[in-house]
């Protein structure tokens, strides 16, 4: 068996061709009359002039994808064209409509716990035979619902694995990750073996404490995998359908801490940092404090090397930074671009006060951790 996206038709009254004796497709009520489907058996229909269609039932004991299925009889079948097939739910309203052609006919929809009817009616004169069937296949989904805003947000653990799920009736799960300290936060995101999201599936939606949207990735085809590195506290990472797509997927989120021990805020030269000849700090560039300011007093004339180089985890991608070197009154006497590899510069300057500044530069990417280290006589 196999499965195609849903398309969406206009309302059964504006198709040409429409038969008049079917009734408009938005009841008022769930129907009283239909024949109720089990999973995985075949069943034959029949539309006749006098019963132009035919109810199912179906009821889904979990969240999951619902397949249905039709195929021609071989004798007295529908022609090609032959029927509308109508999605409702347990209130009788209209989900979507399929024109069933030429072929088999397979589609599906990601759908929550509950009862659903299925309409098969003829279209112009069509009439004959045809089978039908319904099968299912369970989300095992395990993310907490609901979770549709950030009061509610599912709580992820670090490296722990959840089933997630996107519905035809619930299109955004949120999930609340909270950091112990500044440090970088990888979401992974895969498709499960069945009833996976299709590709180009789902935005994925960074947010801080307040909700406020930081970034926003779509995921298309393969694998997920994105960072942000951020300072400690809460932040929610929202999850949502990509036009009518559907299904479940796996997300994981991940933590390494950054470990600095530069004295924060550091972020002008009134708050710098100061730091002795030979010493090592380990600072963090972030989303939110892209700027760490250090100061060095010289005691005499003469020269100041600065050295910067990667830790092993959470380092700075290449081309990530500028090292601007200032005077005692903040005015820049030079910069310098960190790209691959390790940094090494130094300058003749009098004594006195002076100030390296490290200054993230361009894409929301071009954050993490650095070793500074300065020396001088």
């Amino acid at each position: 068996m196999f499965a195609i996206g849903a398309q969406n038709l206009p309302p059964l009254n504006q198709i040409p061709g429409a038969p008049a004796d079917i009734p408009a497709d938005v009841p008022t009520a769930a129907p009283t009359q239909y024949t109720p489907l089990s999973f995985d058996t075949l069943t034959e229909g029949m539309l006749t002039a006098a019963t132009p269609t035919i109810v199912y039932r179906v009821d889904l004991p979990s969240a999951g994808r619902l397949t249905m299925s039709l195929s021609r009889t071989a004798q007295g079948a529908l022609p090609n064209n032959g029927a509308d097939v109508r999605w409702r739910d347990a209130n009788g309203v209209q989900m979507t409509s399929n024109l069933w052609g030429t072929g088999a006919f397979s589609r599906f929809m990601d759908l929550e716990a509950g009862t659903y009817f299925i309409e098969v009616a003829r279209r112009g004169n069509s009439t004959g035979s045809y089978f039908i069937t319904a099968s299912f296949f369970p989300a095992n989904n395990n993310e907490i619902e609901p979770n549709n805003s950030i009061h509610q947000a599912h709580t992820l653990t670090f490296d722990q694995m959840v089933t997630g799920f996107i519905s035809h009736q619930d299109p955004v799960d949120i999930y609340r990750v909270v950091l112990p300290s500044a440090g970088r936060l990888t979401m992974n995101l895969s498709r499960t073996a069945q009833g996976a999201l299709p590709n180009w599936g789902v935005d994925v939606r960074w947010r801080d404490a307040n909700g406020i949207q930081m970034r926003s990735d779509g995921w298309g085809t393969g694998a997920f995998s994105r960072f942000m590195d951020l300072e400690a506290g809460t932040y929610f990472i929202e999850v949502a359908r990509r036009g009518s797509d559907t299904g479940s997927y796996f997300i994981t989120a991940s933590f390494f801490a950054a470990n600095n021990n530069e004295i924060e805020p550091n972020n002008n030269i009134q708050q710098a940092q100061q730091l002795a000849s030979g010493q090592s700090v380990t600072g963090f560039i972030s989303h939110q404090d892209r700027v760490d300011i250090y100061r060095v007093v010289l005691p005499t004339a003469s020269r100041l090397t600065v050295n910067i180089s990667r830790p092993a985890q959470g380092a700075l991608p290449s081309f990530a930074v500028d090292v601007r070197w200032r005077d005692t009154n903040g005015i820049q006497l030079r910069s310098d671009s960190w790209g691959s590899g390790a940094f090494s510069r130094f300058m003749d300057l009098p004594a006195g006060a002076h100030f390296i500044e490290i200054a993230g530069r361009g894409g929301i990417d071009q954050t993490g951790s650095y070793i500074l280290t300065v020396t001088f006589p």
